[in-house]
């Protein structure tokens, strides 16, 4: 909504765009989790709680809705608990997740610690928004479906050519897309270039400079 409000585009929070193609990759596996979470809630009962702490002192985790970081926290506990579940109890054997659905959320399992790497990064102080995309792409070329959220429209890719000193390189919907931003750095820097020359300097070193000048990334 700023953007719109003052006219000028800005790249989206990558924090945000994340966990809308994480919450629609839990979606998408939302029988499976369910399952996870009906074991977890019978793990957490009187008579079967007594007996996992024979077995080993991790604890159960249930999994909030509304963040996805509990639903990687779940499913990575629920496979650091599976070799201690009791297989031949009948009431968490109707519960377990069959094969076919084991393997599905080993698969998610795997694609969510990678998410978490990449949700994480970020928060460094010293990361800009060609590091972000680079992380971003290595998740699309991981999962394609990630494209819809993570994808790179016109601006940012724009900004991550000038980023890389490849402004030569930018396409014209890029161009577009960045024109908010161009500075003429010869209009910038001629009024300052006039009073702080050197007396002393030729014509050829003053045409140089404006050479250097013209050579200069426009945004």
């Amino acid at each position: 909504r700023l953007a719109d409000l003052i006219g000028v585009p800005l790249v989206g929070c990558a924090s945000h765009r994340l966990n809308r193609a994480v919450s629609q990759l839990l979606s998408e596996c939302a029988e499976d989790l369910d399952s996870v979470q009906a074991v977890m809630v019978k793990l957490r009962t009187l008579h079967h709680s007594a007996k996992l702490r024979f077995q080993t002192d991790l604890r159960t985790i249930i999994r909030q809705h509304t963040r996805w970081g509990s639903s990687f926290a779940t499913l990575s506990r629920y496979f650091e608990l599976l070799p201690f579940i009791d297989s031949e109890d009948e009431e968490l054997a109707e519960l377990l997740p069959h094969a076919a659905s084991k393997r599905r959320l080993r698969d998610l399992l795997g694609e969510l610690k990678d998410v978490e790497s990449v949700s994480k990064a970020p928060q460094g102080s010293d990361v800009d928004l060609l590091d972000v995309r680079v992380w971003f792409d290595g998740l699309i070329a991981e999962m394609p479906s990630y494209a819809r959220y993570l994808g790179n429209p016109d601006f940012e890719a724009g900004c991550v050519r000038v980023l890389k000193g490849q402004t030569k390189h930018l396409i014209r919907a890029e161009m577009v897309a960045l024109e908010s931003f161009m500075v003429d750095p010869r209009a910038q820097d001629r009024a300052t270039d006039e009073e702080q020359a050197d007396a002393s300097a030729s014509f050829v070193e003053r045409i140089q400079k404006r050479r250097r000048l013209d050579e200069r990334q426009p945004y």
